[in-house]
């Protein structure tokens, strides 16, 4: 096995008990099922900002005062890449997000198959940003997500609180809904400010929408779909006796089978 294999497989290893062990159900927004436009020959999928930002209350405090000396503008564009930056970098999951700056692009516009990222007010004065993300049928069982724009909201709000809305409304564009009964979920509610990291069933809902085949032999999105992640026979195949190294104890956990919820589903 070579290091690149090596390092592949372990990392499916990884991904497979974290998954299995720790998901309870993610929450697809479309039924049938949609995704980005995105593939493995072109997995990139860029939203196009219109350069604006609400004012930031907290720039002298988030982050030990790192953003201290930035304008509202370089504040939010840093945490839009952010965002994009925590979908984009789950292994077994091939899709990658972008985001450039170009106000004469950028539109609220449904329609217009860009997605876009714009400034103005939203329909309540306490949400900070919405995504609307519109699903289209391509051809018989293939629908995708043709546009998805996120408006931010124009009232003064704290980088803690945008980091977390900008990471959760790109979770909608990618096609998640809302996991009410998973406080541990980025697209759940009871996150404490500041925390935009993915929980478990985040990942196992990317991987079931961008499977990249490229880890556990293709049986990734098959283990997540049938148990929201299940490392068993078959999921690994002649590789599961490396396991071995690793120590019997930590074979049988990896192996035990783990069933959860029914994968939750809004429409």
């Amino acid at each position: 096995m070579t290091t690149n294999s090596s390092m592949r497989f372990y990392t499916t290893l990884a991904v497979l008990a974290f998954v299995g062990f720790f998901t309870s159900g993610f929450v697809l927004i479309f039924q049938p099922e949609a995704g980005l436009p995105a593939t493995l020959v072109a997995p990139n999928v860029n939203f196009v900002w219109d350069g604006k930002a609400p004012p930031f209350s907290d720039k002298e405090t988030f982050r030990g005062g790192t953003f201290a000396d930035q304008s509202d503008h370089d504040a939010m564009l840093k945490l839009l890449n952010e965002a994009m930056a925590t979908w984009s970098n789950v292994p077994g999951s091939f899709i990658k997000l972008s985001v450039t700056e170009d106000a004469g692009v950028a539109s609220a516009n449904r329609t217009d198959h860009i997605y876009s990222i714009v400034l103005a007010p939203t329909h309540s004065a306490s949400s900070a940003a919405y995504a609307s993300p519109v699903a289209e049928t391509l051809t018989p069982g293939h629908r995708v997500i043709s546009d998805c724009d996120i408006t931010v909201n124009t009232t003064k709000v704290t980088l803690a609180f945008m980091v977390y809305a900008l990471t959760h409304e790109t979770g909608h564009c990618l096609g998640f809904g809302h996991a009410h009964d998973n406080y541990r979920s980025i697209m759940g509610y009871s996150r404490t400010p500041g925390d935009a990291k993915l929980g478990a069933d985040d990942k196992a809902g990317l991987i079931y929408l961008y499977d990249d085949p490229a880890y556990g032999d293709g049986k990734v999105r098959e283990a997540v779909a049938a148990k929201c992640g299940v490392l068993g026979e078959g999921v690994v195949g002649s590789h599961v006796w490396v396991l071995l190294v690793l120590g019997l104890p930590l074979l049988a956990i990896l192996r035990r089978r783990r069933a959860c919820p029914e994968l939750f589903r809004e429409t």
